[in-house]
């Protein structure tokens, strides 16, 4: 039911004037308060509202003070005990100790290559690199180099040597580039993994088909076994008008890639970290890559043959009747 406006105005009105008149019935607004009555009504107000905490002020263009740093603010990283240094070390030394970073190892390196023990420190480096995260890898890439070339090669035995097949099929026009550079691939993977494989560069030149665009580069690895294991295809289209790097830096950066997916499948090791844009795939291969990576490598793609199952041999008795 909605009430006329005739009612509702008269009845606001009414209800306005009844508050106000209420409230103010009894006060005198023509003589002044005296100052008895001023006091009281203040005391009440303060009662009522009592005064808020005291704010703190700290001007715009002023800069707080900060403590002076402590003099040990920066825990002392943990040392690695350099464990039995007259015996000659093995490839995996340092793998069992867990729990310390990086910056332990590489304290660890430099304290042994002080001592002389130049090949324990090569190891401290590489277990930097392939046993935990590096947040310093350009240090552990450069003292590895330099190490790696005042220390002797690891397998001298060339018979111990795992042989490791690079296979790389290209089109005709880059296949005659690549044979001029068969030899000094095979000699960087040697020499990047310290005599520990065999490179056998396997190239395949392919006839384009007529019609079709010629076919990319494909470059894997694998064992020389019957049915190898491979590692990850790589494939690129080179074009030297076009592109920035050189078809030799292509390959090793191709060979690079491939050995790195293969070690997302493998574990105990850290996978080869992607290479920095100031370092060069020939590089990588040479210090990105520890003596362990490679050592993991063949293991990895070693297939051991069942041996031969022994022959069956049936013998007959013949009856002496006729």
């Amino acid at each position: 039911m909605r009430i006329p406006l005739y009612i509702c105005i008269p009845l606001a009105l009414a209800l306005f004037g009844g508050v106000l008149w209420y409230g103010a019935h009894d006060m005198d607004f023509t003589i002044e308060p005296s100052d008895t009555e001023i006091a009281q009504a203040l005391h009440q107000w303060q009662a009522k509202h009592p005064p808020l905490p005291p704010r703190e002020f700290t001007p715009a263009n002023t800069i707080p003070k900060q403590a002076p740093p402590a003099a040990n603010s920066h825990p002392e990283t943990p040392t690695i005990p350099h464990g039995d240094l007259s015996s000659v070390p093995s490839l995996d030394n340092y793998t069992d100790i867990s729990g310390f970073s990086s910056d332990s190892f590489q304290q660890l390196a430099i304290e042994l290559e002080a001592k002389g023990k130049l090949q324990h420190s090569l190891l401290a480096w590489e277990r930097s690199i392939d046993h935990c995260n590096n947040e310093h890898p350009n240090k552990a890439h450069k003292a590895i180099s330099q190490l790696r070339s005042a220390l002797p090669i690891w397998n001298p035995d060339s018979e111990q040597a795992f042989p490791l097949a690079i296979h790389i099929h290209a089109p005709e026009a880059q296949a005659a580039s690549i044979e001029t550079l068969r030899d000094a691939l095979s000699q960087t993977l040697l020499e990047s993994s310290s005599y520990i494989i065999t490179p056998q560069i396997q190239l395949t030149s392919v006839t384009p088909r007529a019609g079709f665009p010629e076919p990319p580069i494909r470059i894997w690895l694998s064992s020389t076994d019957p049915e190898p294991k491979l590692t990850p295809q790589l494939t690129f289209r080179f074009k030297p008008e076009e592109d920035f790097f050189s078809l030799e830096e292509q390959l090793y950066l191709a060979i690079y890639r491939s050995i790195s997916g293969h070690f997302l499948q493998i574990e105990g090791i850290k996978p080869p970290t992607t290479i920095a844009t100031h370092d060069t795939a020939k590089f990588a291969l040479e210090t990105y890559l520890t003596r362990r990576h490679w050592q993991l490598l063949s293991d990895s793609l070693f297939t051991e043959t069942e041996p031969p199952r022994p022959a069956v041999i049936i013998i007959g008795e013949e009856s002496d009747q006729e």
